[in-house]
């Protein structure tokens, strides 16, 4: 029984996630873009998610527009923003001023052939989603990405700038709040002046303070990525070990991707002339990070985004670009929970480049929909929102209210005995247990009668004829199925 039911479950978990997402109507409604940022933020205070969309259109002309949402992913156009357009821009919304509601902090360029059009200004929101220019802020004008974060652990939020300045220098900035939105540059830092960058905040080494990745070109031909480690005070170090590759045109994001409480890392960007990198580094729980293979196609001049699409309490990720051998593709991977990914195979996200890939529950219905933007395969800017539909869960292909979660103990374990421990939610009635190798291949079958009482039950497996190796323990209980992995030693 080589083709066993977990193949079969595997290939229907393949197509099922590939129609999790389906194109909402209200693509139409927002703006098509490329050199793009999406920033989602809940602006007015009515408890959904708002956003604001800013890039190029068709005519190679700025735009920056804002988008209300009624609360179920519909949304209509804010008029008479205060924003310029802008193009090559970065935005996010974050309670810079810690009055509660969701402030905005905008750079970018108002024209695309004077260098000297480059800005970077805070708008504070007043209410309602009406906003207003924050003059006190001095920040330097930097065709910028940035990032907000508590550098020195005094409960607001810090800004790092990184990228162009209006003479064309590269330029790295970090400014620290004073509670209140007011802003000071921290002037001595470890930092290099850096272009064509991304950077990402994170506590990578458990001491509770937010460390930093950049990664960038110094100049044409010094593209690095460097960690920085902080004191705790937003004083940084640069990390004595590095692994990573140096790049630029790059996109880095942090996630648990294996589950073991600390932050890994996914980096992906252009590494030499016409060679894209994508590279997945885990983390020891130190800070010491080490590269690991992966599936990911090598891509530049895209975009990184997680989160857990299908609902198993995992982070999966959607990563967009440029390959090496040319073309454009936005790809789906699947994790599996150790940190293995699996991409799907089927994905109808557009193939965009010069991208930007954003995840939020845009229709209260606790799952994450995303709006991809950017330059689709005919060269036009283009943004689609999607939906997650919660069609079923792709680890068992049953239907959500109805997945039962085992818990297989020893784990890993001798052979012997296996006890599993699940949530009965049916009395009575039999059960079907099956187990299988790593491949898939079906090992051994056997049904059970069930106590008529409904919860917590263990179940006893016994396990002596496997040899050393991984398994996966598959439970179907009527409509409800579960399935885990254990190690046998």
């Amino acid at each position: 029984m080589r083709l066993s039911v977990l193949f079969t479950i595997l290939l229907l978990s393949q197509f099922l996630t590939a129609q999790r997402f389906s194109e909402s109507a209200q693509s139409e409604v927002l703006a098509d873009v490329f050199g793009s940022t999406v920033a989602f933020g809940d602006v007015d205070g009515d408890n959904d998610l708002d956003v604001l969309i800013t890039g190029q259109n068709e005519f190679l002309q700025g735009i920056t527009k804002l988008y209300l949402n009624d609360g179920n992913g519909n949304y209509t156009e804010l008029a008479d923003t205060p924003f310029q357009d802008l193009w090559a821009s970065a935005a996010a919304f974050a309670d810079i001023d810690n009055d509660g509601d969701s402030d905005l902090l905008f750079s970018g360029r108002r024209d695309n052939l004077d260098p000297s059009s480059v800005f970077t200004k805070l708008y504070i929101n007043i209410g309602d989603g009406e906003f207003i220019e924050d003059a006190r802020i001095p920040f330097a004008d930097i065709l910028s990405t940035f990032d907000l974060a508590d550098v020195d652990g005094d409960g607001d939020l810090d800004i790092l700038l990184s990228g162009r300045s209006t003479t064309g220098f590269s330029a790295t900035k970090l400014y620290l709040n004073d509670g209140t939105g007011a802003y000071e540059e921290l002037r001595i830092t470890p930092f290099p002046n850096f272009g064509g960058s991304s950077t990402a905040f994170a506590d990578v080494d458990g001491d509770g303070d937010l460390d930093v990745i950049m990664s960038g070109a110094i100049t044409i031909l010094d593209l690095v990525t460097k960690l920085y480690i902080n004191d705790g005070m937003g004083n940084y170090t640069e990390a004595n070990e590095n692994p990573f590759t140096g790049l630029t045109l790059s996109s880095v994001a942090f996630s648990d991707i294996d589950g073991d409480n600390d932050p890994d890392v996914l980096i992906s960007g252009y590494g030499a002339p016409g060679i894209g990198i994508t590279n997945l580094y885990v983390n020891d729980g130190m800070g010491n990070f080490s590269k690991i293979p992966a599936p990911f196609s090598q891509m530049y001049e895209g975009d990184i985004a997680f989160s857990d699409v299908d609902g198993d309490n995992d982070e999966d990720v959607v990563l967009s670009g440029i390959f090496s051998q040319g073309g454009m593709a936005t790809e789906l991977y699947i994790n599996d929970g150790s940190g293995t990914f699996r991409r799907v195979s089927f994905s109808t996200f557009l193939n965009v480049r010069s991208s930007d890939i954003s995840f939020a529950d845009v229709d209260g219905d606790n799952d994450d929909d995303v709006i991809i933007s950017g330059q689709d395969e005919t060269f036009g800017p283009a943004t689609k929102l999607y939906i997650n539909e919660r069609i079923k869960n792709p680890i068992n292909g049953t239907e959500e209210g109805c997945q039962l979660s085992l818990t297989p103990y020893p784990n890993p374990g001798p052979s012997g005995t296996l006890n599993v421990d699940y949530n009965s939610t049916k009395q009575g009635g039999s059960l079907l247990l099956s187990i299988y190798d790593s491949k898939g291949a079906l090992i051994s079958q056997q049904q059970q009668q069930t106590s008529a009482v409904i919860g917590l039950q263990t179940l006893e497996i016994g396990t002596k004829t496997l040899p050393p190796g991984n398994y996966i323990v598959e439970l179907t209980h009527g409509p409800c199925k579960g399935v885990a992995k254990f190690v046998v030693f």
